[in-house]
């Protein structure tokens, strides 16, 4: 059986299998198919920009001749227009699959939760230590940069402050300077790289598992930023784990 996973966003995800060897992976980009309020006034330029990806989903199924589909589901998000955008995306799927008469009983739902629980995929005691590990050294950096950069603005604070006898002009002058040292701050974090034992590291998160899963399991070179198409992957994987699905089952 040849089927498709599918890690549905703006920058859509998706894995090909047939029985249980993977076939192929790739992933549909939103600055491809975002059409901007030029095309179309709000809410339907989010409307046409979901039919527009979903077309490019559906080519994908008819021309692999897809048998059945997992597809991971939505969870809140915290951005009101992006989540507007994803939740546009599954009903023009959902419509175009009822359109192309695609069985609704070959369509999987999987829970983010569920499918990482099948394949183990959560942060290990190693890596929550080593995770308070870079955010104390990067704490603790960002103090020293802040004191520096504190003391050189003084003299400017000093020279803004004088002659002002109110206390709220002095602290709007204050709350000036924090923000310009605040931001200088923040431009100089954005560059520093915490080094353990002489070797750069960074924080483990779901993302970064979800990308090394694959990598080690189907001997591929994805990178961080293929993280939609690992999920895409890690899908399918948990559904077959899940159902006891292997190769030559229909």
């Amino acid at each position: 059986m040849k089927f498709i996973s599918l890690d549905i966003s703006m920058s859509t995800g998706y894995a090909i299998f047939e029985g249980s060897s993977l076939k192929e992976y790739g992933k549909i980009v939103e600055k491809d198919t975002t059409l901007s309020a030029d095309d179309c006034h709000y809410p339907y330029n989010f409307l046409l920009m979901a039919r527009t990806l979903s077309s490019r989903i559906m080519r994908i199924l008819k021309e692999k001749e897809i048998e059945f589909i997992i597809i991971e589901e939505t969870n809140k998000g915290r951005d009101r227009y992006a989540q507007k955008k994803l939740e546009f995306l599954h009903c023009c799927r959902s419509l175009d699959l009822l359109s192309y008469g695609f069985p609704v009983e070959r369509i999987y739902y999987i829970s983010t939760s569920t499918w990482r629980k099948a394949i183990d995929l959560k942060l290990k005691p190693e890596h929550r230590e080593l995770n308070n590990q870079i955010r104390s050294i990067r704490r603790d950096k960002r103090k020293e940069v802040v004191a520096e950069i504190t003391k050189k603005y003084e003299p400017e604070f000093h020279r803004l402050s004088e002659g002002l006898t109110k206390k709220r002009d002095i602290s709007k002058v204050s709350k000036q300077i924090n923000r310009e040292c605040q931001k200088e701050a923040g431009k100089i974090m954005s560059r520093f790289r915490v080094k353990i034992n002489g070797r750069a590291v960074s924080e483990v998160n779901v993302k970064n598992l979800s990308v090394n899963y694959v990598n080690e399991k189907y001997d591929l070179n994805l990178k961080i930023g293929d993280n939609d198409i690992a999920d895409a992957i890690c899908l399918a994987d948990s559904y077959m784990k899940i159902e006891g699905y292997h190769s030559g089952n229909s």
